[in-house]
């Protein structure tokens, strides 16, 4: 699997991960250091795993949505799926917290791709886990 810069989840999602306690190295981080002001630069990582860097420019590792599903799935038990619907012609996920078995169907979201329902998958997946 190789990441590159569309892949990685939006700067929100990230700084949701970290303090959600994610700890993966990663190919890429966010920084604002030397960024004009409210924009934040996505640059590949020197050093892999910037969410316990101490004393260095503030940085936060910037997974893949594929990385960031795989650790909520092992460290916080919630899983993404995606399906295809032949009806709409359009792709949809389900979430499911593995531990309760809570179910998500996403609603009536479709979306035109299926990274675009992954990407919302674990978007969903990061409100639940902000929200309770």
């Amino acid at each position: 699997f190789l990441s590159d810069m569309e892949d990685t989840v939006l700067y929100g999602h990230a700084l949701v991960l970290k303090e959600l306690g994610f700890d993966r190295p990663t190919e890429f981080y966010f920084t604002k250091e030397d960024a004009p002001k409210s924009m934040v630069w996505r640059k590949r990582a020197e050093v892999l795993n910037h969410n316990g860097d101490a004393g260095l420019p503030p940085k936060v590792s910037a997974p893949t949505f594929y990385e960031a599903a795989k650790w909520l799935r092992e460290v916080k038990n919630w899983s993404v799926r995606v399906n295809y619907s032949r009806e709409n012609r359009e792709w949809f996920y389900d979430i499911l917290n593995m531990e309760t078995g809570d179910y998500d169907d996403g609603g009536d979201c479709y979306f035109q791709s299926y990274e675009d329902a992954f990407s919302a998958g674990v978007s969903a997946i990061l409100s639940k886990l902000t929200t309770n």
